[in-house]
């Protein structure tokens, strides 16, 4: 079959091809500091120029790319994403800094956490381990349910209330400990709170014994990028909670200034994830 049927077809089905070529274009317009026209793309992709034109339009559609006089360029939504991969790979080495110091003055288990790729689970990108015998153990790459850990319910306050109905509807909520919220009229009010105090607290909401505070770290754009966590043995973190509830909210601001969150902690717009 000639190429020109072949690329059709896959545009028309959604296949895998369209996937590809529409990588292609981002890359080809990436690469080139100038406007790219039709023809130039077409040319470069082997593609036909329909096929090609197709692809441009659903772009441009989704703010990946803009046309203008002499041709297409990347477009607001192509930078957006670019940003936050680029901020996803190198966000635990440009905040480790900081979470040293966090270890340094607290003592505890620090732990820097992500919305794991499932968006149904948080991620540990980074952790220190407290130099205690007796201290909260987890390791980099470790996955928790959004509901029983500190960093999962952070992100919770952080979802639009369309996606935190659907989550609360279509994911299960295991029981780990008899003080594990389960119940969705306890979660919700859990993450209202969250919300006006910015601060999640998780006391033996995974472990037995483990008390955790955390708090958001945000980008320039006001989302929540990451949670810092603090987490110890009850007996040591429970009489220090106001030292170290303040202790999170300067570090999570000075974390969030390094991601260029420049203005009020919180930003006085802060992004839904939805």
């Amino acid at each position: 079959m000639p190429r020109h049927g072949t690329d059709d077809e896959s545009l028309k089905n959604g296949g895998p091809r369209s996937v590809t070529r529409v990588m292609d274009i981002l890359d080809q317009l990436a690469r080139v500091p100038t406007n790219l026209s039709l023809s130039y793309i077409s040319d470069a992709l082997e593609l036909p120029k329909t096929s090609t034109f197709n692809l441009l339009k659903a772009l441009e559609k989704g703010g990946y790319i803009v046309q203008e006089v002499g041709g297409y360029k990347l477009g607001p939504e192509a930078f957006r994403l670019a940003s936050a991969i680029s901020t996803q790979q190198s966000l635990p080495a440009l905040l480790r800094p900081l979470l040293e110091r966090v270890a340094r003055q607290c003592g505890e288990t620090i732990i820097l956490g992500v919305l794991g790729e499932s968006g149904i689970e948080a991620r540990y990108a980074d952790v220190i381990e407290s130099r205690s015998p007796l201290r909260f153990s987890v390791q980099v790459g470790d996955t928790r349910p959004l509901h029983s850990s500190t960093t999962g319910k952070i992100f919770l306050a952080h979802f639009s209330r369309r996606r935190l109905q659907e989550y609360l509807t279509s994911v299960p909520r295991e029981q780990y400990t008899p003080r594990t919220i389960t119940k969705k009229a306890a979660l919700v009010a859990e993450v209202d709170a969250i919300r006006k105090n910015l601060v999640a607290e998780n006391i033996d909401g995974m472990v037995e014994g483990i008390t955790s505070y955390g708090a958001p770290v945000y980008d320039h754009a006001g989302v929540a990028r990451a949670a810092l966590v603090i987490s110890g043995p009850d007996m040591r973190m429970t009489p220090r909670e106001q030292e170290i509830r303040d202790l999170l909210l300067q570090s999570a601001r000075e974390m969030s200034r390094l991601l260029n969150c420049t203005e009020h902690y919180p930003p006085h717009h802060v992004a839904e994830l939805d």
